[in-house]
């Protein structure tokens, strides 16, 4: 068995513009030629409609859900306890970087069984709108990203963990898996690290290369919108590190 085999795309995602939709599309024209399995869960108020050549090539589920906050981490985990593969591409649907760092993800996953990996260098290059409107004409071909690479916005100078990860399935899934705690956008991507940190186990990041995320209008799932939620998410998020990794162990079997 490959490791191509061994490993599912998850892509959760609330269509909640054409720009979200396009870049969706763009993503699914991008992986593919891969070979490997690809499910879109998708929540939101109207089910999407793909083109053929796409839809032979996915799985894909809708979940009608009209809340105004998309509660991501419960797609999430949804994901991870439909696909059966032992390892799983958490995706994002703006999210383009080479396979070839998701390669070296798998790969460390599979022989130094590490329980997660983020498959770039902890740096996000940020496409304007413009500038995501001409990857799309480019054919969405990778080497238009790397050739342009220069002109693209740095997303924070620290790095960054969020749009993708690489996880163990089963044993990401005895860890938790996603905290649904955090119901809203928010700092979820680095509670899921520093929670492996904690429970005594080392994430692993690929050094390969960069994440691009294309661009979308920021709406209501995109930011700091409601600060009661904003606040129980930064709560939650003090709560996780402040563990120690027996009280953690015993918090995650209450979720």
């Amino acid at each position: 068995m490959s490791y191509l085999e061994q490993i599912t795309i998850g892509i959760p995602v609330r269509i909640d513009s054409w720009e979200r939709k396009r870049n969706l599309l763009a993503l699914l024209h991008y992986i593919s030629s891969s070979g490997m399995r690809v499910h879109v869960w998708d929540a939101g108020s109207e089910e999407c409609q793909f083109p053929d050549d796409i839809c032979s090539k996915i799985t894909y589920t809708y979940e009608r859900d009209e809340n105004l906050v998309y509660h991501k981490t419960r797609y999430v985990n949804l994901l991870l306890r439909e696909i059966s593969t032992p390892i799983v591409a958490i995706w994002d649907a703006d999210i383009i970087f080479s396979l070839s760092q998701l390669g070296a993800s798998i790969q460390a996953i599979i022989e130094r069984k590490y329980v997660m990996s983020i498959p770039y260098n902890g740096v996000v290059k940020m496409l304007s709108k413009k500038q995501s409107e001409a990857y799309i004409l480019s054919g969405q071909r990778y080497d238009h990203l790397v050739s342009h690479d220069d002109m693209y916005a740095r997303l924070m100078w620290r790095p960054s963990c969020g749009g993708v990860f690489v996880v163990d399935r089963e044993k990401y899934l005895r860890y938790g898996g996603d905290n649904e705690r955090f119901i809203s956008w928010g700092p979820e991507d680095a509670e899921r690290i520093r929670r492996m940190e904690i429970l005594g186990e080392s994430v692993h990041w690929t050094n390969g290369g960069p994440l691009y995320h294309l661009w979308h209008p920021r709406g209501e799932n995109s930011r700091y919108s409601i600060e009661k939620l904003a606040f129980i998410n930064r709560m939650e998020f003090i709560k996780v590190c402040s563990m120690g990794q027996n009280e953690l162990r015993a918090y995650v079997k209450s979720w």
